[in-house]
């Protein structure tokens, strides 16, 4: 049986100036809000490196956070979004999302057998795409 998986300490800037007990206070507020958003989470992994850099770097432009910095926090970011594919992830979080709101008020069985037809197809596109190779690029 294999372990549960432990992730590191979340990303610091340090603490030898206030600033940067600063930027570390805003990294540790930033990640346990996005722990709690995991569609936020999600999203933020899918478009990627470069434009999360852009968007962190701007944002704690005040207390100057780096490239540095932002790649740490983005490397532990993938860490909590898992070894699974983030596009499948968020496909079927937002295909629950959809679940629950219909069957808050719609109790029929067509469409709960609809929902479950969905269910199954949007499984099946995701082990399609899957399968498919893929290109890898290296830096």
């Amino acid at each position: 049986m294999s372990s549960p998986l432990h992730l590191p300490d979340l990303p610091t800037a340090g603490y030898q100036t206030p600033l940067q007990r600063e930027l570390t206070d805003a990294i540790m507020f930033l990640i346990r809000g996005m722990e709690r958003d995991r569609l936020l989470l999600l999203e933020t992994v899918i478009h990627g490196r470069d434009l999360w850099r852009k968007r962190f770097k701007s944002a704690f432009r005040a207390i100057k956070a780096d490239d540095e910095i932002a790649d740490a926090v983005f490397g532990y970011l993938l860490l909590l979004v898992g070894p699974e594919d983030a596009h499948a992830q968020k496909a079927r979080l937002e295909l629950l999302g959809a679940t629950q709101a219909t069957t808050s008020w719609d109790k029929r069985i067509n469409t709960r057998l609809r929902l479950a037809r969905d269910h199954k197809s949007l499984e099946m596109d995701i082990l399609r795409e899957s399968l498919k190779p893929r290109k890898v690029y290296s830096h």
